[in-house]
């Protein structure tokens, strides 16, 4: 076995860094470019998407794929911020490089001290610029500031017009003022991002217009019967089965196989089918049952004598629609049909109708109001599959970085609850309780105001090393609005100068109406953030910050890459 060895160095880790972060920066912000990518088949993908350039490239070298690691494991859970987490990294090592900080241990060190003694000095000053907004008191406020967070998301990947159109479709399909008042807010909202591919159906080749919300749910099958004995606009009582009709269990195991000898054993056999399905449709009228969702296939015999007694039949329901069913609907399917039916067994419906969406035909199931847990459907329309695809992703990104803005997913109650109890507002609130939306400005509003406490904060420190930590994590900070002022600007002339004299104008005097908490517009201007309807979610850029810090230190602690490979 030969044995190689490789020093790993500030200089190393800012090599590899800079590499990802140039395969990036050029699409932050909203007026970011996209990233087309093709495959070996030929399979094409545009796509602004941080995680998704990332992870289609594979990297090979170790230190790569320990950022990737952590950047997955972020993103995963805060849906967005691939970017800005990169940047993050990657403008610290850059400082560091600069500053000829080659000791490794003394920037662990800082770290340890500054997360002890700086941090909770930061989150407290950075929770007291953030907004919280009551989502069950006030709607016109609540959808300013839902549609804010899904803009701060979206305005990467498509234009104005079309992150207009996709905020009002998220809001409408995740506010919901008629739904069941007992089921929480982020309840409803964290079961649509758990059940989100059930909730949504994809229509590529149609433009992005047709994109809308139905009401749930939709079973992207047709009925198996006719229509005749069946008014699809009326209330119904419909019945699911997990099993074959015409069998006692559809199982693997449960298979019987039967041996017929004479047209005179056949017909007793067919009797006896017939026999037994003609029980469970007895059954089915006496419970007032109209409607059969059935897993397995449903024979023609079967569905003759469904369609003679006015019960409309769908087959082949996916396993997975059965299921959210029981949990929307807390009820339970058939699993034997010679069960009797019962109370648990049988769900209501306000109506059933039939639904063509680009040429194919789907059923809509539209459940009562009082039903738990019952997000609508997103039917989600883009020019082309891959399209869609990212479209999809995107908007399953929006939800997830909004149920961050939960309060009581902050990561430091402590710190909440100070907060709260000496602000007027919420002073005798219960917070934990209540659909509260924690937001602050976006735009880097959280980079320029921590970069600025940081530089403040400085002062105060008598510790020579950790002063300059605080200094270069502040220097680092400002690469994030630096980025989207070099991207977003009209003017593409002496950039530097002018983000200078934008940050040195800062110092100088606030500006009306931003209470210090400012961020870069789409035009490369400085502005109030929250006038221009972006928000972020203050647990989202808290977490990545920390993310940040921790990969920071594990990178800062790898002495060597040592690679193994058989002699020949």
């Amino acid at each position: 076995m030969e044995r190689r060895s490789k020093t790993v160095n500030v200089g190393s880790i800012s090599d590899v860094t800079r590499v990802i972060e140039n395969l990036l920066t050029s699409g932050f912000g909203p007026q970011g470019k996209h990233t087309l990518m093709s495959t070996s088949t030929g399979q094409v993908t545009v796509t602004n998407h941080g995680a998704v350039i990332l992870n289609s490239l594979h990297f090979a070298h170790p230190i790569a794929r320990v950022v990737l690691d952590a950047v997955n494991k972020t993103v995963s859970f805060t849906g967005d911020g691939c970017k800005t987490y990169v940047t993050y990294l990657n403008s610290f090592m850059e400082v560091l490089k600069d500053a000829h900080s080659e000791n490794c241990m003394e920037v662990c060190k800082n770290l340890e001290l500054f997360r002890m003694h700086v941090y909770p000095t930061l989150v407290e000053k950075v929770v007291e610029k953030s907004e919280v907004t009551n989502l069950a008191v006030n709607r016109e406020e609540s959808e300013m500031i839902i549609k804010s967070v899904f803009r701060q998301v979206l305005h990467s990947q498509h234009s104005a017009k079309l992150v207009d159109i996709f905020s009002s479709f998220l809001f409408s399909a995740v506010f919901d003022e008629s739904a069941n008042s007992t089921v929480n807010f982020w309840e409803r909202l964290q079961f649509l991002i758990d059940n989100f591919d059930s909730f949504v159906i994809k229509l590529p080749t149609m433009p992005y217009r047709e994109c809308e919300v139905l009401d749930p749910i939709i079973i992207q099958r047709d009925f198996t019967t006719s229509l005749q004995n069946f008014d699809g606009e009326q209330e119904i009582n419909f019945v699911m089965c997990t099993c074959g009709i015409e069998d006692a269990l559809s199982q693997d195991g449960f298979s019987e196989v039967i041996n017929l000898t004479s047209n005179q054993d056949f017909c007793k056999f067919m009797a006896f089918q017939r026999k037994k399905v003609e029980k469970f449709v007895k059954n089915c009228k006496e419970n007032s049952v109209s409607l059969v969702l059935s897993q397995e296939r449903i024979p023609d015999f079967a569905l003759e004598i469904f369609n003679s007694n006015g019960i409309s039949a769908i087959h082949y329901v996916l396993s997975e629609d059965i299921t959210l069913l029981e949990n929307v609907l807390q009820k339970q399917a058939i699993v034997d049909v010679h069960d009797d039916i019962v109370e648990h067994n049988i769900c209501a419906a306000r109506k059933c109708i039939v639904l063509v969406l680009s040429g194919k035909k789907h059923v809509q199931i539209v459940l009562h109001k009082t039903a738990q847990m019952c997000p609508k459907t997103l039917i989600v329309a883009a020019p082309t599959q891959g399209l869609c695809d990212q479209l999809v992703l995107t908007l399953k990104s929006c939800l997830k970085v909004l149920s961050l803005c939960d309060v009581r997913n902050f990561s430091d109650p402590h710190i909440l609850n100070a907060y709260f109890s000496k602000t007027d507002t919420w002073k005798n609130f219960d917070w934990s309780s209540s659909p509260l939306c924690m937001t602050i400005n976006g735009g880097g509003s959280f980079e320029i105001f921590c970069s600025k406490f940081l530089k403040e904060y400085s002062k105060t420190i008598d510790e020579p090393s950790l002063k300059n930590f605080c200094l270069q994590l502040s220097t680092s900070l400002l690469s994030v609005p630096r980025i989207l002022h070099r991207n977003n600007s009209v003017i593409q002339e002496n950039l530097s100068k002018d983000f200078i004299e934008k940050m040195s104008m800062l110092q100088i005097k606030e500006l009306d109406g931003d209470s210090g908490l400012v961020g870069i517009d789409r035009r490369g201007n400085i502005k109030c953030m929250s006038n221009e309807g972006i928000s972020e979610s203050l647990s989202v850029k808290l977490y990545i910050f920390n993310g940040f810090l921790e990969l920071l230190q594990t990178l800062m602690r790898i002495d060597n890459i040592v690679g193994v490979s058989k002699e020949k």
